[in-house]
């Protein structure tokens, strides 16, 4: 209700007063706040217009044509600082040094050819460690090995079965009597048959460790004469290479001679051309200071102005601010003495409906207790149906009283 109240002052003409000051005041505000931008703008737009007019169009040739000549004089000094570097591709591309490129090329061709010559005998080892005669021959003593122990395995479960055929078949291999009996004579000569077995794996591993023996010490022999051819390979490279080194060097010395002298012809040049950038450079300096110092005294003078009327339209602000504050805070002071009365008639409401819900809930628990004290009678002794029935209707008349008190008590 409190929220209502505030609506329907709100919505009445109550405060239209102050409604129409505040919004007089926020248009007030606006406006200047609006006039110290356009102030504070207008500095940016005096520069524009100075340096669209053709106050300072001295200025502006002065400078084009200084820029014009560092720019051509940095050109210049960029084509000197190349012209070492077009001396050294003239001297490559023309037959001046033809020897030494063409020894170059024959050392390369050769270190070349002792390198690939390396890499073949590197390899070497590796086409012999992959002999298919040798890992075959290997590999079918290795199935020969698995077959055998695989049957021995077979036979082994099929005499611990206890079944007869399996145990005949057992008995058809090692040569006794076939009975499916698993006797004495049976378990000594299978014992025997697995022996020999056992014994021809162990042949088979052994050929199989021979075989790996020979493969390794064929591996060892190739492997040290291949060291050896490595070695002397390994050395004509360095030997190659010192001489390639020998040439490169001798033609850079001849080179480095012939730029020596190019290039202090190409020092003092630039050092001319550096010295009439710097003149031209403090020329430039010269008149862009002149020009500033100019443009900064007029921009002085008009921000002083402009500066004094964004301090009174600050100032004015301040002031409809206060008044707008000042509308406000009596505004609220008048709505806060409103709902002090309406407060203070919500809690006497709310207590009458307290004290009147307390009734109804002492009226309540007053009809259960007279249902309860009904209910004790009736039990308590032994009634015809006429005296029953009148405990009931009261019994009956209570409960309606008592839905009755709980629909009020609802209703509060």
């Amino acid at each position: 209700s409190s929220n209502n109240l505030t609506n329907e002052i709100s919505s009445s003409g109550l405060i239209q007063s102050y409604i129409d000051k505040i919004k007089s005041l926020n248009l007030q505000i606006t406006e200047d706040k609006n006039k110290k931008l356009r102030l504070e703008s207008s500095s940016n737009n005096l520069t524009n217009e100075i340096s669209s007019s053709g106050l300072i169009q001295s200025y502006i040739d002065k400078i084009k044509s200084l820029n014009l000549q560092i720019t051509e004089d940095k050109n210049k000094k960029l084509r000197l600082e190349s012209s070492s570097n077009n001396l050294t591709n003239e001297i490559s591309s023309s037959g001046l040094i033809q020897s030494y490129i063409d020894k170059i090329k024959s050392l390369n061709l050769q270190i070349k050819e002792d390198k690939n010559k390396k890499l073949r005998v590197e390899n070497s080892p590796n086409n012999l460690a992959g002999d298919t005669k040798v890992d075959a021959l290997i590999q079918k003593l290795r199935d020969q090995i698995d077959s055998i122990n695989d049957e021995i395995e077979k036979f082994k479960l099929n005499i611990s079965s206890d079944k007869k055929e399996k145990i005949k078949e057992v008995q058809a291999i090692i040569g006794v009597r076939n009975d499916g009996k698993l006797g004495f004579n049976t378990r000594r000569v299978f014992k025997i048959w697995v022996k020999q077995k056992q014994a021809k794996v162990a042949a088979l591993q052994t050929k199989i460790d021979q075989e790996n023996n020979d493969q390794r010490s064929r591996l060892k022999t190739l492997e040290s004469k291949r060291d050896d051819e490595i070695k002397q390979i390994n050395s004509n490279i360095i030997k190659l290479q010192a001489d390639l080194q020998a040439t490169i060097d001798q033609k850079n010395n001849e080179e480095v001679s012939r730029l020596k002298t190019f290039n202090l012809k190409r020092d003092d040049e630039i050092k001319q051309i550096n010295s009439n950038i710097t003149k031209l450079q403090a020329d430039l300096q010269a008149t862009i200071d002149q020009k500033n110092n100019e443009e900064a005294s007029r921009l002085k003078t008009f921000n002083l102005k402009r500066d004094d009327e964004i301090k009174q339209i600050n100032s004015n602000i301040i002031k409809l601010q206060a008044d707008l504050q000042a509308t406000i805070v009596q505004k609220n002071n008048e709505e806060a003495s409103n709902f002090k009365i309406l407060e203070s008639k919500r809690d006497n409401e709310i207590q009458q409906i307290n004290l009147r819900i307390a009734k109804l809930q002492d009226d309540r628990d007053a009809q259960e207790l007279k249902i309860e004290r009904l209910s004790d009678i009736q039990n308590s002794k032994t009634y015809d149906n006429t005296r029953i029935n009148s405990f009931n209707i009261l019994i009956r008349a209570a409960q309606t009283e008592i839905a009755a008190l709980d629909t009020g008590y609802k209703k509060e």
